[in-house]
């Protein structure tokens, strides 16, 4: 069997380089499919690919994954197709309204239908899957009452649910892994070493990975970077599982703790003492969060003027969920490169908006506000620029609930009143074919319908001709292919 061992030590011990090193070795002898290296998450894949690649040149194999990455490949040929959170919630819904039908639902049948308890259930589905709890064994541990019993018979369907159509979500394709492990463990053949760097801890599913890997005979090295004279519980339970593996617990030597390894145990211990004024370190105080983060740009920008590269400098969040957005729209006013990851959500996209905004016609009543917006529309135009200003004055100017109301008797004082009922008619021909309630297929239909009518992908391009703007170009392509993909995904879900 393979040596096992766990290097503990301070953040600045250097058993992550030589671990690194060793890496780097095999990657220069084109053995780069002869080891794993494994990291916790993404960006600290993508930031060792991209120094194993910038030191090693010539580079034709890189195994470096994370464990969802790992996953992934021991199921490369399964039948089962992956779903997302959009199509968890839908088969989550499905599921909910078949036992409501059918009277199995009696303590959640009242919020059943609430889009909020639909996402506690994908949350609670996803923690169970992650910590290894299939739906038998939380009906053996949970107490007999509707208020957990319930949700256990929604897992269990929801599963079924799963099987049914050849299915796998995330949480669960760790467990499809598992069991293929268990009966065949050739996928780790030829492999000499596996690193495993930068983890804290491991999830459930993570430590059971590890737990299959560990038989296989091929040499494991964790580095965990993470030891303090106070450790957390987390980390010295994840340690006690590791030697339970089997794993040798090697303390490494730490050299002298710097000025801000010392700052960071005296935030996170109770007894630490003060530490000694730093001119290195400035508190920045605004009035609020926007222009606190000017100010932190302004600081970036006079650093990078001294000579200091950009991809040097961190910013650390402490809630980026307050702060991201902010950041990301502040760092481009500014002109300064940002690698936080920043999703825009298809609602935000004029694009899908002006979708919404048909939809929202027959829904209303065809009444001011949504007709305006509906002239407005960039992408499903039925008027041009000018025309939709004049319209849009016309229309504010009269007082009307419904489009129905207005008539030629109603416009006949308007210079552009042949205009204005044109775009009427064209407006309430569009609205026919969208009742205010019917089965999700017809929406799906009548919006895909529109889409090819108004020849979108052609009006993207005529957008990007105008403007020029290649950002732009890019958001629309990949919001319609993202909007066309969800499309399909209801068609066959709902």
């Amino acid at each position: 069997m393979g040596d096992k061992i766990v290097y503990l030590g301070s953040f600045n011990n250097d058993s992550g380089e030589r671990l690194f090193k060793k890496a780097l070795g095999y990657v220069k002898e084109n053995k780069g499919k002869k080891f794993y290296y494994i990291l916790p998450n993404g960006q600290l894949l993508n930031r060792y690919r991209q120094r194993l690649i910038r030191e090693a040149e010539n580079v034709f194999d890189i195994n470096t994954f994370t464990f969802d990455n790992m996953v992934d490949r021991i199921l490369g040929d399964s039948p089962h197709k992956y779903i997302d959170e959009q199509i968890k919630g839908v088969l989550i819904s499905r599921v909910l309204r078949i036992l409501k039908e059918e009277d199995r639902l009696n303590y959640y049948g009242d919020i059943a239908s609430k889009k909020g308890f639909i996402k506690i259930l994908i949350d609670i589905i996803g923690e169970l899957k992650r910590s290894l709890i299939t739906p038998d064994i939380y009906m053996e541990l949970s107490p007999d009452t509707p208020f957990y019993r319930e949700i256990g018979l929604i897992y269990e369907e929801y599963e079924r649910e799963l099987c049914t159509n050849t299915l796998v979500d995330r949480e669960g394709s760790f467990g499809e892994a598992l069991s293929r492990l268990e009966q065949d463990s050739s996928y780790f053949d030829g492999l000499d070493l596996i690193i495993i760097d930068q983890f804290f801890d491991f999830r459930p599913q993570e430590m059971g990975l590890l737990s299959r890997i560990v038989d296989i005979g091929v040499p494991i090295h964790i580095n965990m970077p993470f030891h303090r004279e106070e450790s957390f519980d987390t980390l010295t339970n994840t340690l006690i599982e590791l030697k339970d593996l089997g794993f040798t617990i090697l303390h490494m030597d730490e050299g002298e703790p710097t000025y801000y390894e010392r700052m960071a145990n005296t935030i996170l211990s109770q007894d630490a003492g003060p530490l000694d004024p730093n001119p290195d370190i400035n508190m920045i105080r605004a009035p609020n969060g926007y222009l606190e983060l000017k100010k932190i740009a302004e600081r970036i920008k006079r650093y990078h003027m001294d000579g200091i590269a950009l991809e040097d400098i961190g910013v650390v969040l402490a809630d980026p969920s307050e702060y991201g957005d902010m950041i990301c729209r502040i760092f481009e006013e500014e002109g300064i490169p940002c690698s936080l990851d920043h999703d825009i959500r298809l609602i935000e996209i004029p694009l899908i908006r002006e979708i919404l905004y048909i939809l929202e016609l027959a829904r209303n009543d065809m009444d001011k506000s949504s007709v305006i917006n509906r002239i407005k529309c960039s992408y499903f135009r039925i008027c041009g620029d000018e025309e939709g200003d004049l319209a849009e004055y016309m229309l504010r100017g009269l007082d009307f609930e419904s489009l129905s109301e207005l008539d030629d008797d109603r416009l006949q004082e308007y210079i552009h009143q042949e205009m204005m009922m044109d775009i009427i008619e064209m407006i309430q021909e569009e609205n026919r074919g969208l009742p205010k309630r019917s089965h999700i297929e017809v929406y799906i239909d009548y919006i895909a319908g529109l889409i090819e009518e108004y020849g979108i992908d052609g009006s993207i391009a005529e957008i990007y001709n105008r403007t020029q703007d290649y950002d732009l170009l890019h958001r629309d392509f990949v919001a319609l292919d993202r909007f066309r993909e969800l499309l399909d995904k209801l068609r066959r879900f709902g």
